[in-house]
Order: structure tokens, then sequence, then C-alpha cells
């Protein structure tokens, strides 16, 4: 499941968190951003068990985008305990974006 999150969330959900999480920042006007809408769904659910799925609309919540220095949607970038370890703009087929997730996470125990 790929849960929105607010700016005011955007601390205790995002950066406090100690399980690995994929964030999206999207919009509702970029075709793009919906085209990762299923596909973002799919890994979200096959990976639910090591990594947790947010996003973030950049129309609603400018502050973190900016901070980020997003220029351009869809944006995903791949966290641990506060970190990024990875950042990837625009489109992606569903092997390819779980295959790019699982490269950061760590071995399944």
């Amino acid at each position: 499941m790929v849960i929105d999150v607010a700016e005011d969330q955007f601390s205790a959900l995002i950066l406090k968190q100690s399980q690995p999480l994929i964030l999206q920042f999207w919009a509702e006007w970029c075709g793009n951003s919906r085209k990762m809408i299923p596909i973002y769904a799919a890994v979200a659910e096959q990976l639910q068990e090591r990594v947790l799925a947010y996003r973030l609309n950049i129309d609603h919540n400018p502050t973190v985008p900016r901070q980020y220095g997003i220029r351009g949607v869809p944006v995903f970038m791949i966290m641990h305990q506060g970190r990024i370890l990875d950042t990837h703009t625009g489109v992606m087929e569903e092997g390819e974006f779980a295959a790019w997730i699982q490269r950061h996470l760590p071995a399944a125990g």
C-alpha cells in the first residue's frame, strides 16, 4: 500500500523511520506521475514486508520538494533512517522499478 504523506507528517513518517522506505514526489497533472501509480502500487505490495511506500503531492506540499531540489516529477527516493540511498526521476517498467528498489534493501533474513 502506498501512503500519502503531508509536510506536517514528513519528519515523523519519513525522516525518523527506521525501516527502509520509498518516497515518491508526484503531481496529479503529470502524466508520468499518473503512469507510475499502478506500477508503484504493485511493487509496494510485492515488497511490503521489506519496505514502506509513501508519496508526497508537490502541489499540496511545496516546501519539502523545494528542500530536496525536486524540479520535475515523478521522483522516487529510497531512504533509510533519514538518509537518501538513491534517487530516480521518471517512469520505469514494473520489473525495472522493483529491481532498482531491491538493490538497496538489506538481504531478507
